[in-house]
This record gives C-alpha cells, structure tokens and sequence, in this order.
C-alpha cells in the first residue's frame, strides 16, 4: 500500500508541473489548505501565516472557512493561485 503523505506529494508535483509558474497550489487536506515546498516558503510570509515543515517539506496552511480571505489576500500580493480539492488516491 502506498504511503497517502507521499501520494498526495507525488500528486501535488504533478499538478504544479501543469501550471504557470509561480502559482501557488493550495490543497485540501482535512479541514486546511496547504501549501508545499517552494509554494509554502514564498506564501507565509504573504499570507502572515507560519512557515512549518513535515519531515523536510515545507509546509503552510489555512483554515477550510477562511480560504476565500487567503486567496484575495495572494491576489492582491500579485500572485495567481490554484486550488487541489481532489483528495488523495491510492491507485
């Protein structure tokens, strides 16, 4: 059985390969929206939010509830956001 931590790890590089540079990914996790690696390092200090990490990932999140506040909040910073609400799968 694959670990979920790396799957949705693994999920998330491959979503950020797909987009334009410099989006910030926010993914659902539970009751947050995290944020990971080079994302992670480059929103909290945007969002005034703590910059943590997870083993060796950098990791920052926000509330589920106040997501719409975090995303203007990185608009007006000049960033473009996409959002990964798909949950994690074991394939």
């Amino acid at each position: 059985m694959t670990n979920p931590a790396t799957s949705l790890l693994e999920k998330i590089q491959q979503i950020k390969a797909t987009l334009p540079p410099d989006t910030l990914l926010f993914t659902c996790v539970g009751g947050f929206y995290e944020l990971y690696y080079e994302d992670a390092q480059r929103a909290a200090p945007i969002l005034r939010v703590k910059l943590e990490t997870r083993g060796t990932v950098p990791v920052c999140g926000v509330p589920c509830y106040m997501l719409d506040d975090y995303l203007a909040k990185a608009i007006r910073a000049g960033k473009k956001v996409a959002i990964y609400d798909g949950g994690i799968t074991n394939d």
